[in-house]
């Protein structure tokens, strides 16, 4: 994958997740008439801020990488490898759902928020100490 196709494919990410979670926003309510929660409205909901989140990550771990290569794992002068980025916008899309989940059941807090970050950046270490 070229660094062209990861630009591409993050801002097509950004502009459609990011789309369609305004257009459930501005147009889809929350909860059914009854009163209950609108159930696939929530799960649409969240499923488009997870490929908001993951574009916005993947754009910005590659402009990160062109200023800092060893954030991608590259130790000596070298390109870092694009499908890193899209690697570590997934990872940022993972915590963001996983946060947005736990605010949802009232579950969060500093804590969790803390583990939920230091969970994600030692999977990422775990997975560069491999390469």
């Amino acid at each position: 994958m070229t660094r062209r196709q990861a630009v591409a494919l993050g801002g097509a990410s950004v502009l459609l997740g990011g789309g369609l979670l305004l257009y459930l926003v501005l147009r889809i309510p929350p909860q059914m008439p009854d009163g209950q929660p609108n159930v696939a409205a929530l799960l649409l909901a969240l499923f488009c801020l997870l490929f908001t989140a993951g574009g916005i990550g993947t754009l910005a771990a590659l402009a990160l990488h062109n200023r800092w290569p060893a954030l991608a794992g590259v130790r000596r002068r070298g390109r870092p490898l694009p499908a890193v980025a899209l690697r570590q916008g997934a990872l940022i899309a993972l915590g963001a759902g996983a946060i947005v989940l736990l605010a949802y059941a009232h579950l969060l807090d500093a804590a969790y928020l803390i583990v939920t970050l230091v969970i994600l950046v030692l999977f990422e270490a775990f997975i560069q100490s491999r390469a």
